[in-house]
């Protein structure tokens, strides 16, 4: 016995006319603002610090970080710095007295000669290596009884 099964296809064609269906209207709504959050700038570390005062001595030991980047905001490379110049001077004097550093120092020790009763001021600015030196850092004072 044989069977023959016959598929059929139907074809049906719609034709639309564009003119009935209305175009959909996208309307763009930005996104809301943020509120913007405003957070206080941290309080700027000190370039140059007294880590240590021996007033038996009349000594004082500076300490100073590697400045990693230049007054304009442009990195500074290990390599380009030459060294630091720190000055100081007996408060309410004019003269500094400037000491010169090499570059892989972060501290000096300073001994003074006269020291009991006296008020020392210090700063630091670093040299590259096109001695260009840098704007001198706040001024610390370290007073001796």
């Amino acid at each position: 016995m044989l069977f023959f099964v016959s598929y059929l296809r139907f074809s049906c064609s719609f034709n639309v006319l564009a003119d009935f269906i209305p175009e959909p209207e996208f309307v763009f709504i930005p996104p809301p603002e943020p509120e913007p959050i405003f957070i206080p700038a941290p309080e700027p570390e000190p370039i140059l610090v007294i880590e240590e005062v021996v007033p038996s001595l009349c000594t004082i030991v500076l300490t100073w970080d590697f400045p990693y980047s230049r007054e304009d905001g442009s990195d500074l490379a290990l390599y380009e710095i030459k060294g630091y110049d720190i000055k100081y001077r007996l408060k309410g004097t004019f003269d500094y007295t400037n000491i010169l550093v090499d570059y892989m120092v972060t501290s000096y020790e300073i001994q003074f000669l006269e020291c009991s009763g006296n008020t020392y001021e210090f700063a630091i600015a670093t040299m590259d290596i096109d001695n260009l030196t840098g704007e001198y850092s706040d001024i610390i004072e370290q007073a001796f009884e």
